[in-house]
């Protein structure tokens, strides 16, 4: 493995392991953690510090956006598409609970909150 694991390295190295991505052992069969990497990618969003967090997702979307043309499909196809599909999933699901979730009171406090203003 490299020494130096900038973002685009680390990204690779989620789908270079087979088509389905990174497994964790979890029981008695191994499970995707797509999941759980996407969940924390979102938790970390929001308020001052998810700035960052902002400017190196958009730099990873515009890294993997080549891979969504027809000619370069290949093995690691499926697990970028699983990977985008839960990315997005978790995010929405936050933007429920922090914006029209009427059921239960949000816990994610208020200058942590994801806005729909841009400034990275």
């Amino acid at each position: 493995m490299e020494k130096n694991l900038g973002n685009i390295t680390v990204l690779v190295c989620l789908f270079r392991y087979g088509g389905s991505g990174i497994k964790i052992k979890f029981g008695l069969s191994e499970v995707s953690s797509y999941p759980y990497i996407c969940r924390w990618m979102v938790s970390a969003m929001g308020g001052p510090e998810g700035r960052l967090v902002q400017a190196h997702l958009d730099k990873m979307l515009l890294a993997i956006e080549s891979y969504y043309q027809p000619a370069n499909m290949n093995s690691a196809s499926e697990g970028l598409h699983s990977f985008i599909s839960t990315l997005t999933s978790c995010f929405m699901h936050r933007v429920h609970l922090e914006r029209y979730n009427n059921k239960w009171e949000c816990k994610t406090p208020f200058d942590k909150r994801l806005t729909d203003e841009v400034n990275y």
